[in-house]
């Protein structure tokens, strides 16, 4: 690849989509990455924290190392965070390909090459208000529960848009104020400044559109 300059990012991922045809126990590929132009490669670990499908084979006969060896008939998507050696202004990536010579396959595809910023990933899970058993609710506020479902955390001050769409009715724009920083699998309420209103008795469908996107390719 050519170089990319990472010495500002936070949650850099890397990303691909592949297919494999090969000898399987046997050939494979892996990932590697240079921070000195080149001259020496490191093999791309596993991140614990956060990845996806990376790597599905601990050593490729042909590789010596881990690397990928099942055989796959469809683009299957592979994520990983970037290690923070890697973090620099020139860092490079290049995929590692091996065989043996005892048959012949297709090998590997691979396309959708990206390197962005991890985004973050928060949802509402849970509505605290109103929840009233009483077949008459008087018009008020509502209360949400908005949870980080993702790993990288989100800063406190952070500006959570919100649309809330009550039935038919036309969508309200609501932003909340994130107070502290919200961690995995932290939560914190929200209450909105709108007041909406509960007709008597009848099944009332409520639809919440969150749209804070943080993603930056480099």
């Amino acid at each position: 690849s050519p170089c990319f300059d990472l010495s500002t990012a936070e949650y850099p991922m890397f990303s691909f989509d592949y297919m494999l045809a090969v000898e399987e126990e046997t050939d494979g590929f892996c990932v590697q990455y240079s921070i000195d132009g080149g001259l020496t490669w490191i093999d791309f670990p596993e991140d614990l924290n956060y990845s996806q499908n990376w790597y599905d084979t601990e050593t490729v006969a042909a590789l010596g190392k881990s690397g990928w060896n099942d055989n796959q008939s469809s683009y299957v998507k592979v994520k990983n965070l970037i290690p923070d050696e890697a973090k620099t202004s020139g860092v490079k990536f290049r995929f590692a390909f091996a065989s043996n010579g005892s048959s012949e396959n297709e090998g590997v595809a691979i396309d959708q090459i990206k390197v962005y910023e991890l985004p973050y990933d928060l949802g509402v899970t849970a509505l605290l208000s109103p929840t009233s058993p009483k077949c008459e609710i008087e018009p008020g506020a509502l209360q949400f529960t908005v949870e980080n479902l993702g790993y990288r955390p989100v800063p406190s001050g952070t500006s959570i848009p919100i649309g809330i769409v009550l039935n038919a009715d036309e969508p309200v724009l609501e932003t909340f104020i994130l107070p502290t920083t919200l961690n995995k699998n932290e939560t914190s309420n929200f209450t909105t400044s709108g007041i909406f209103s509960f007709l008597t008795a009848k099944l009332m469908n409520l639809l919440h559109i969150q749209t804070l996107k943080k993603t930056m390719i480099y």
